[in-house]
């Protein structure tokens, strides 16, 4: 570590608070020029950085280098126009959402939880849901500004607790350092019978990808489970919906395939077989709030 990089401290697991876990193994940081260490906490099985970026230096990372694709995680870039394959993934969801809900998304208030440049935002309003987006970045909130997306303050955001009918969060949990307080959160922003959706990287997936792309020490700091996150959902007054959910590998074969509709109907077949056979490789549940 070099002078002016942030803090590391060790932290207790977020999910159990046991502080013994095992070294899994080591990445160098992008923007933090040091080896960092991927722990399995021994109490629950979490998978973790440890020693992480502290506390108090957390938000430094989260600067305007970093929606321009010039911090940790060069896979981004707020100021330029989203890609196809994150406009095909982000109307996917809305798909998933509406056959969960079987009502109009007309009918529907959206809150998209570190929402970026605001695109979640834009794609559900243009489907015509009233949706607003929150970050607490500000360039993140500065780009919206200029896309008039409407992001709400921390203010607002308490004020409209309970009231929206889909939350979702999407690429966010795994930069959170309480992923358990996090969820209540969302939660408690839901009405009763309301939609979570959180989408993150797949731990049991993205440990065999070469050279482990997802893994970004710096600032995802923490690599979640289906089986995990159903734990979640379940201390914070959440219940699974009953629905096909297509997992990351299949998300990757539509897009990068281009395939045509028979194709993906086998692909969603693929899906539910895999739930049934293999659901550590399938997809997170998508949540209903149930108090």
């Amino acid at each position: 570590m070099t002078a002016g990089d942030p803090v590391l401290k060790s932290y207790p697991c977020a999910i159990c608070n046991v502080t013994d876990r095992t070294l899994v193994f080591r990445k160098n940081g992008r923007a933090i020029k040091r080896s960092f260490q991927i722990v399995r906490c021994r109490g629950c099985g979490h998978h973790y950085v440890d020693p992480r970026v502290s506390d108090e230096d957390l938000g430094s990372i989260y600067d305007d280098a970093y929606y321009r694709g010039r911090g940790f995680d060069t896979g981004i870039d707020f100021y330029s126009q989203p890609s196809p394959e994150l406009l095909g993934s982000i109307e996917r969801t809305i798909e998933l959402v509406a056959s969960i809900a079987r009502r109009p998304l007309e009918t529907m208030t959206w809150l998209d939880y570190g929402c970026g440049a605001g695109t979640q935002v834009l794609r559900a309003a243009a489907h015509g849901a009233a949706a607003f987006g929150y970050d607490m970045g500000p360039p993140a909130r500065a780009i919206c500004a200029q896309k008039g997306v409407k992001v709400l303050d921390d203010e607002e955001l308490a004020e409209k607790a309970g009231t929206f009918d889909v939350v979702s969060a999407v690429e966010v949990i795994e930069h959170v350092t309480e992923p358990r307080a996090f969820l209540r959160t969302l939660t408690q922003l839901l009405k009763i019978g309301g939609i979570l959706y959180v989408q993150t990287g797949n731990w049991n997936l993205i440990r065999h990808v070469p050279g482990r792309p997802y893994v970004m020490p710096e600032g995802h700091l923490q690599y979640f489970t289906p089986s995990t996150m159903r734990r979640l959902f379940a201390t914070s007054g959440l219940r699974e919906a009953n629905v096909p959910n297509p997992s990351w590998i299949g998300y990757k074969a539509i897009d990068r395939l281009s395939l045509p509709a028979p194709a993906r109907d086998l692909v969603a077949l693929l899906e539910r077989t895999l739930r049934v056979v293999a659901p550590g490789y399938a997809q997170f549940p998508v949540g209903i709030r149930v108090d």
